[in-house]
């Protein structure tokens, strides 16, 4: 007996949507039309215009539930997923419309801890400064603020550029 070999790709999913879900995102779909559909491929990309030769796979095994949870999305960076049905004989359809998702990372708006044990040491036309690191380990660097009074320095001169100073020094020859 001859068997009839099946190439006919089945239809392709459609209605493919993500959701941020903490750290991860979920993209969904509605299935493919086609009754002989065994499983999806959902595939990923930076860029818009994600196929199947294009994009990474994101699923190991042929997704069945309707859903697949991208565990390795970073965070702020745009993906663009599609999802493709595949039948029994191995056949991929084309892919569904593309699906936009991004985690926005939490905004950090704790203060760190501040440098401790300033001290000054003046010298002719300048003063040095130096202190102690703050223990926070998210520092990425210290401002200098100068002032010609005491207290408050609401308003006071940013001394040490706008770029944050990466080590505990500073000298000062205004």
């Amino acid at each position: 007996k001859l068997g009839i070999e099946d190439t006919t790709p089945p239809v392709a999913p459609t209605d493919a949507h993500t959701e941020a879900d903490g750290a991860v995102i979920k993209v969904a779909w509605d299935a493919s039309e086609s009754t002989d559909v065994v499983g999806y491929n959902m595939y990923r990309g930076t860029e818009p215009g994600v196929t199947a030769e294009t994009g990474s796979k994101v699923n190991i095994g042929l997704a069945t539930d309707g859903e697949v949870i991208d565990y390795n999305a970073i965070a702020d960076v745009t993906y663009y997923y599609v999802v493709t049905a595949v039948d029994g004989a191995g056949n991929e359809s084309e892919p569904s419309n593309e699906a936009t998702g991004v985690i926005l990372s939490v905004p950090d708006e704790e203060a760190p801890d501040a440098p401790t044990a300033l001290a000054g040491t003046p010298a002719d036309a300048e003063a040095s400064l130096t202190w102690t690191a703050s223990l926070a380990e998210d520092v990425v660097g210290y401002r200098v603020y100068r002032s010609l009074e005491t207290g408050a320095f609401i308003g006071a001169e940013v001394v040490s550029g706008e770029a944050s100073l990466t080590s505990p020094e500073y000298s000062d020859t205004a």
